[in-house]
């Protein structure tokens, strides 16, 4: 979690590069699959990113959908017959109701993830350096 820190907090950076050699002794501490849920915690506390997914795939979904059903309703009123089974327009119509729930559930994690980073009470920002500060108080 340093490096998410370090990039939010805005310091400075300088690259410095190296080559690291193998291990030569022992066992890595950190499992392939402790390494997933690191890099899983780390997106989840420093980014929405996650939570916007949602509610875009959501969008996709509905806009997809909601072709493909206007599409099929379209051919049925224009042709008179039945291209699509009925089956095929419930499962196209179930699939826009799922997408506009996934916007709906879209929208109110960003707003819980917006409440989350108000709440987690990290500073509004951090000092670099302090000019013209003196180290003694006078009590009057």
């Amino acid at each position: 979690m340093f490096r998410g820190i370090m990039d939010w907090m805005g310091f400075r950076r300088a690259y410095l590069e190296f080559k690291a050699d193998a291990r030569a002794e022992g066992k890595p501490g950190y499992s392939y699959r402790k390494l997933w849920k690191l890099a899983v915690n780390s997106v989840m506390a420093f980014s929405l990113w996650p939570l916007k997914i949602t509610a875009y795939l959501g969008v996709a979904i509905t806009v997809i959908s909601g072709f493909l059903l206007a599409w099929m309703l379209s051919h049925y009123l224009i042709s008179s017959q039945l291209i699509y089974t009925p089956l095929a327009i419930v499962v196209v119509t179930n699939t826009f109701l799922i997408g506009i729930v996934l916007i709906a559930i879209g929208m109110v994690a960003l707003y819980i993830g917006n409440i989350h980073t108000e709440v987690i009470n990290r500073p509004l920002y951090i000092i670099r350096e302090r000019i013209n500060h003196s180290t003694s108080v006078s009590s009057h």
